[in-house]
């Protein structure tokens, strides 16, 4: 069955939703008990949606391009894991850039044991505020071009299928969320929630007024691919942020069968 219009409108409100709503009130963080489980659980559903689900539809794209030669100065069959392979640097250096930018691993590198002074301490807020942007218009464009990739899919779609989509993305979105509002809990309750949100409405938005061609197409899907991978892999389940295997394992099983119902 053909999704609707009405469907892929609450669908964005949905997720839109997710970072917008203030509850639960308390910062979740790293140690906050059940979280990792949780990410875990999402991390899973997120590389079972990629590997099940997005990687076919990469390949399918890219015999497209082949066949059409919509791309004849590149290698077609190639372009989408090009694409997919920029996503995935150009987010890992977005994470990087936070990481490396951030004031206290700075002061580390830099053996600095003495309390800052008034001056330094500004500072330090001034790049607080640097990073908290970085980060926050990074994951803004990904959430875009995530609703854009949805309501953009609908024409050819099925109901099914988007459903299954929201449902890995709404457990991405609530993993981001509690993520950004670990590290940035004021700025983030502030305005960040409404500039998430915002995004969430314009990619929806684009993807239903605006039919791109095949190669653009493409390049999306391929960076939508390549951060996905980068964000849940690294990001999500790092060693030292003791990811839960079996919960990891779970959410893939789950959802890699949910994939194949649909």
């Amino acid at each position: 069955m053909e999704p609707t219009f009405m469907t892929a409108a609450v669908a964005t409100f949905l997720l839109a939703a997710v970072f917008v709503q203030p509850w639960p009130r308390e910062v979740i963080g790293e140690r906050t008990k059940g979280f990792r489980s949780f990410v875990s659980f999402a991390a899973g559903i997120s590389l079972a949606y990629v590997f099940i689900d997005l990687l076919p539809e990469m390949s399918g794209l890219g015999d497209e391009l082949l066949e059409e030669a919509a791309l004849p100065l590149l290698v077609p069959e190639y372009f989408v894991y090009l694409a997919a392979l920029a996503g995935f640097i150009l987010f890992y250096g977005l994470e990087r850039l936070v990481r490396w930018h951030r004031p206290d691993e700075k002061r580390s590198r830099e053996g600095a044991d003495a309390a800052p002074r008034r001056e330094d301490e500004e500072a330090e807020e001034a790049e607080e505020r640097i990073d908290y942007r970085i980060k926050l218009f990074g994951l803004a464009a990904y959430a875009a071009l995530i609703l854009y990739l949805m309501t953009a899919g609908i024409r050819e779609g099925s109901e099914e299928g988007l459903v299954a989509y929201v449902i890995a993305m709404l457990f991405h979105f609530v993993a981001t969320r509690h993520g950004l509002r670990f590290e940035f809990p004021e700025p983030y309750m502030r305005h960040g929630r409404w500039v998430m949100a915002a995004a969430c409405l314009g990619g929806a938005a684009l993807g239903f007024l605006a039919e791109l061609p095949l190669g653009w197409e493409a390049l999306f899907l391929g960076f939508l691919g390549g951060m996905l991978i980068m964000n849940t892999t690294v990001m999500e389940l790092p060693s030292e942020k003791e990811g839960r295997f079996g919960m990891f394992a779970l959410g893939a099983g789950l959802y890699a069968a949910l994939l194949m119902i649909a």
